[in-house]
């Protein structure tokens, strides 16, 4: 019984350095890339890890824009983000389609406490139960639609220009109909693409708008239906970020997308294998601190621009953390071993109680007999 508990005791002891290696490694993402802009401002753009979905925090000096916020279950997630990044307030949020892993998450955002602005999307009339919560949500907000050529100005060199849709329900499939932003800080663009398909890039290709991005956050979390090779002639991205889950279900991202990707030179990242991905616009490399899941032509001087006025409000309420599979595995281990050394004591007790019992039953049988004597 003593060598099994020595071991139980030696395995779990092993375990714990597991332990802490594997929260470390859920923690870490690769280092900021940074891009030299002509920008006065510093800009950071985080593509979030939020599973099998997408969402994306930009923040300035005194702005942040949210894009998207992954599936509800990544709510928790998503606050603790903007908590970890210091967002007490979101200027503008744009919700890119209606699908659930891109919406799902801005609902507990948009039931918290932090204030924002104005909010966009595409206004494809949709019925899910999700949706319509988030719509009741947003509505308590400037809400507003997105089209072709709108332009939103945080500062004269920093904005976004809608690419696609040019309306509503300009294609019937809703991905097709996502928002596409092409966003400016100065000399360097990144283009966010949604969910659109190469129905929308071929719609974006006929527009003769400027598409060419140093940074493409690749259509549909990689899929099949994106990213087609005459919309990545005319990006012509140095980098490229795809947005999904580790061995989700759909089979994102295709390899197909990644072939052409590849073939074209582009550095690609995918938060499925990376981690959230930080690009630092003219500013120092700095190592975010990332919470791990349970683990995105403009003219410089825009015209017809909508003009953001920023609010200062105290920081969100923090989520609670969740707990890591290895740290559940060591305490059930503890309490199993505390389980199998007290029922152990229990017999030894049980054991020596009935020997106690029949000692004393043979005593009184002895006197017995010595008074008949």
């Amino acid at each position: 019984m003593k060598r099994i508990q020595v071991i139980i005791v030696i395995i779990l002891v092993l375990l714990l350095p597991c332990q802490i290696n594997f929260q470390s490694v859920a923690s870490t993402s690769i280092p900021p890339i940074t891009l030299v802009t002509n920008c006065p401002e510093n800009v950071s753009i985080y593509f979030l890890d939020v599973g099998q979905g997408d969402s994306i925090l930009i923040k300035t000096s005194s702005r942040n824009v949210l894009i998207d916020g992954g599936p509800g279950e990544a709510g928790s997630t998503l606050l603790n983000y903007l908590n970890t990044y210091q967002v007490s307030k979101i200027d503008l949020l744009f919700a890119t389609h209606p699908h659930e892993d891109h919406i799902g998450g801005l609902i507990p955002v948009l039931q918290s406490s932090i204030p924002i602005q104005d909010i966009v999307y595409n206004g494809y009339k949709y019925t899910t139960q999700i949706f319509n919560i988030w719509k009741t949500l947003a509505l308590t907000h400037n809400l507003t639609i997105a089209y072709r050529n709108q332009v939103y100005s945080l500062t004269p060199t920093i904005n976004f220009t809608v690419i696609s849709p040019t309306n509503s329900h300009q294609f019937s499939d809703l991905n097709a109909n996502s928002i596409v932003l092409r966003f400016q800080v100065s000399n360097t663009s990144i283009m966010l693409t949604g969910d659109a398909t190469t129905d929308t890039e071929q719609s974006m290709l006929a527009s003769g708008l400027t598409l060419q991005s140093q940074v493409l956050r690749v259509g549909h979390h990689g899929s099949s239906y994106s990213t087609s090779q005459a919309f990545l002639n005319a990006v012509n991205p140095i980098y490229g970020v795809i947005s999904a889950g580790i061995n989700n279900s759909y089979g994102h991202p295709a390899q197909q997308t990644l072939d052409r990707l590849s073939n074209d030179n582009v550095i690609t990242y995918g938060t499925y294998k990376d981690g959230t991905i930080v690009f630092q616009l003219n500013s120092p490399a700095q190592t975010p601190v990332v919470i791990p899941y349970p683990t995105p032509t403009v003219t410089p001087n825009p015209t017809n621009a909508k003009t953001l006025s920023p609010t200062v409000t105290p920081l969100p309420t923090p989520a609670v953390p969740e707990l890591s599979p290895l740290l559940v595995l060591v305490t059930v281990g503890l309490i199993s071993l505390t389980i199998v050394i007290l029922r152990k004591r229990s017999k030894f007790i049980s054991k020596n109680l009935n020997d106690y019992t029949g000692l004393t039953e043979n005593c009184l049988i002895l006197k017995v007999l010595t008074l008949f004597r």
